[in-house]
């Protein structure tokens, strides 16, 4: 059930709201803006209300995450949608469960070696 405050965000047009990575930045030193978008609005292009910014690489080698934390859980809340990336990162920041690592055939030796390795710490 939605409720009727929510209502303005949905348009039949530009379908529900998503939050989505911007690309901003040039070459060799791009940086993210999160946003709250329209599903169907350009990738780059115009958007609702921006929630925070993510650099992978910054020139001291730290990852830089940064959120607007109540601006989220509303959009959240009003029941945005989000894809894997921007839910590992919310899951980092500690603002919904991190998603479980995803299996198949090209991790499954990785999680064998680990269980492995696992099993011997409990040994000891």
């Amino acid at each position: 059930m939605v409720r009727h405050m929510f209502l303005p965000f949905y348009s039949k047009e530009r379908g529900p709201p998503r939050i989505r990575m911007q690309v901003m930045g040039v070459k060799g030193r791009r940086f993210y803006k999160i946003v709250a978008a329209n599903q169907r609005d350009p990738r780059d292009g115009k958007h609702m209300e921006v929630l925070g910014s993510y650099a992978p690489s910054t020139p001291s080698g730290v990852c830089e995450l940064r959120l607007r934390f109540s601006r989220i859980k509303f959009w959240l809340a009003a029941g945005a949608a989000m894809n894997q990336n921007m839910r590992s990162l919310l899951g980092q920041a500690g603002l919904i469960p991190i998603p479980p690592p995803m299996f198949g055939w090209r991790t499954m030796g990785r999680y064998t070696a680990l269980q492995g390795v696992m099993e011997a710490q409990h040994k000891l």
